[in-house]
């Protein structure tokens, strides 16, 4: 049966990382970050990257993709600039906090799944996610396999996949996450990145960037209800550093595909995913897997006091080690 594996995590998580690992697996590829199709195609100058495949051929110029484009053409009459593979934030219900706040406090996992499918104008979302399947099937036609990895990370494109999931595609979640002090040691680096140009430079952390990373972990976390513990893995991105075979047995058990050595290691080499980290167009196999530990040393200690006050009780919550 063919196989779909989702990949969602908080941002600056290792997805991209992930996704080229399992991607190696020889009936496997990536899709990379569907979602940012559109944004590939139409507002290229937004991403450092622009619209580059990973093969560092622009997308319509990239042969698979091409392919993909001119496949959808022909069975659905849409050309590839009328494509849309996201959820915006547009489709969420007005009452969406309030209903993920009532699903996360609910222990019963029938209202809970309930609670869960009012967030998103289902007739909408659905339609995205009809969209997604489409693409994955000429996706797996072209690059002749039966997997296919999409790391958008958003439990946004997650709850459509599920809405439209058809019978003869099993869909698999891999939840990774990271020590949130790491998360917030890149998005502070990332921010000061962007606002360097406007002669700001962000030293003190708000609380709002190290609680996005618990409510956005939170939020993946209670979407097993609507997949089930057998279509649901949560991992740590430092665990798939140090014990990276252990973990990556984990999830071929839990996907249901057969272990391959390959996915051990990085690679470039016949990659056509978009999205993600500007890394995976230096990836090779000789990439050593190392966790990037640079916050230990670098983050302020008012920013691990801000993040011991705000993050502490939810760093234990999602199950991570100490904050000392």
């Amino acid at each position: 049966m063919k196989k779909i594996i989702y990949i969602v995590s908080d941002v600056r998580s290792g997805s991209s990382m992930l996704d080229n690992m399992i991607s190696n697996h020889p009936e496997a590829s990536t899709v990379g970050e569907l979602h940012q199709l559109y944004t590939h195609i139409h507002y290229p100058n937004t991403m450092p990257w622009g619209d580059m495949c990973t093969c560092q051929e622009h997308l319509t110029e990239c042969h698979v993709w091409r392919k993909v484009f001119n496949n959808y053409q022909k069975q659905y009459g849409v050309r590839y600039d009328e494509l849309d593979a996201r959820v915006p934030l547009k489709y969420r219900s007005i009452f969406y906090h309030m209903l993920m706040i009532l699903a996360f406090f609910t222990p019963i996992k029938k209202i809970r799944a309930k609670l869960l499918c009012k967030l998103y104008r289902q007739k909408e979302i659905k339609a995205v996610g009809k969209t997604c399947y489409k693409l994955f099937r000429i996706f797996m036609t072209v690059n002749n396999v039966e997997i296919v990895i999409d790391s958008s990370k958003t439990t946004r494109n997650l709850h459509a996949l599920i809405l439209a999931k058809p019978d003869d595609i099993e869909l698999k979640v891999i939840h990774i996450i990271r020590d949130g002090r790491a998360v917030l040691f890149s998005k502070i680096k990332r921010l000061n990145e962007k606002s360097q140009r406007m002669g700001t430079v962000i030293k003190i952390a708000s609380p709002k960037l190290v609680l996005s990373w618990a409510y956005a972990n939170l939020q993946i976390k209670m979407y097993e209800t609507l997949t089930g513990s057998s279509n649901f893995i949560t991992i740590k991105y430092e665990d798939l550093i140090n014990e990276t075979e252990n973990i990556l047995l984990k999830i071929s058990e839990i996907s249901e595909i057969s272990y391959n050595e390959k996915m051990i290691k990085l690679s470039g080499q016949d990659k056509h995913n978009i999205g993600g980290t500007p890394h995976r167009f230096t990836w090779h196999e000789g990439t050593k897997i190392t966790s990037d530990d640079r916050w230990k040393t670098a983050l302020s200690k008012k920013n691990k006091f801000i993040y011991c006050i705000f993050g502490a009780i939810f760093h234990k919550l999602l199950g991570e080690s100490s904050t000392k």
